[in-house]
């Protein structure tokens, strides 16, 4: 992303990236993630030079499963005066949209309510907040590739042959970073989601498990494995191949914490589960 003007008369202005992702999930319905991007632990220490901060690649969504279907996008860049009153409201909104863009699952769809609006008050409010450029748009197909939004005349982009560098940036014809405010941002497919261990109703379920492996609860265990694996293949934040794997995973796990041969509670019994993250749930 990149801004015009950092700094106009004494107030200094960062860039900050506000998007809206909706897809299609499980249940038929669609699934809505936001996240607002920006400057914080920089922005704090020294608000007056803003302007030397280079932001280059930020994640906003995923990775999460795509099944098909239309993806509404909304990304606008914002330039959002540095002030002791926006300051903390925009560090909260950025943490409450981290939360909010992790799952799909139906919990966290009132975080995204909250986040909604949050931003309308921030952008409504007379506080210097300005619009640089926004892009709304359904992907159909959702293909992999560099968009971009430059705010410029619509034949700008017609007489530039633009390319995104390897940082990033946009460059012009001449080899140039094109200096008229624009963002880029980038769709890439993987076959692996990195962060998986971190979807909330999986790792509740998972805990449930682990817990009564330390009380050596086998029935409770039983209990949790049912419903893990309820979770794990019907889940919206994992594939389904996935989910299955996982499962089996967790199985062994809690054959090794009780031994295969166990039909009743073993009151006694210590095992120490691994964190979920321990799990290698793509090394085969």
């Amino acid at each position: 992303m990149r801004l015009t003007d950092s700094r106009i008369g004494s107030i200094t202005y960062r860039g900050s990236v506000t998007s809206s992702f909706s897809l299609p999930s499980k249940k038929g319905d669609k699934a809505e993630l936001i996240v607002v991007a920006a400057p914080k632990l920089l922005a704090k220490l020294d608000a007056s030079n803003q302007d030397r901060v280079i932001t280059l690649n930020i994640r906003l969504l995923g990775p999460i499963p795509y099944r098909g279907g239309d993806v509404d996008v909304e990304v606008g860049l914002f330039s959002i005066p540095q002030s002791d009153l926006v300051e903390p409201y925009l560090t909260v909104l950025d943490e409450l949209s981290t939360l909010a863009g992790v799952s799909l699952a139906a919990p966290v769809m009132p975080l995204v309510n909250t986040v909604k609006s949050a931003l309308n008050l921030l952008v409504g409010a007379q506080n210097g907040t300005e619009l640089q450029i926004g892009v709304l748009t359904t992907l159909s197909p959702l293909l992999p590739g560099n968009y971009c939004a430059i705010r410029a005349p619509r034949d700008f982009a017609a007489s530039q042959d633009v390319s995104v560098a390897s940082d990033g940036r946009l460059l012009g014809a001449d080899g140039k970073e094109v200096t008229r405010p624009y963002l880029v941002f980038t769709v890439s497919t993987t076959g692996q989601r990195a962060d998986w261990y971190l979807v909330p109703e999986v790792k509740a379920a998972y805990e449930e498990i682990r817990e009564a492996a330390r009380r050596g609860d086998l029935q409770r265990a039983e209990e949790g494995q049912r419903a893990f694996r309820r979770i794990a293949t019907t889940c919206d934040d994992l594939l389904i191949q996935d989910g299955i794997r996982l499962a089996e995973m967790v199985n062994k796990e809690i054959d090794a914490a009780f031994g295969e041969s166990v039909l009743t509670s073993a009151p006694g019994r210590i095992y120490e589960m691994p964190d979920l993250d321990r799990i290698p749930l793509y090394d085969v």
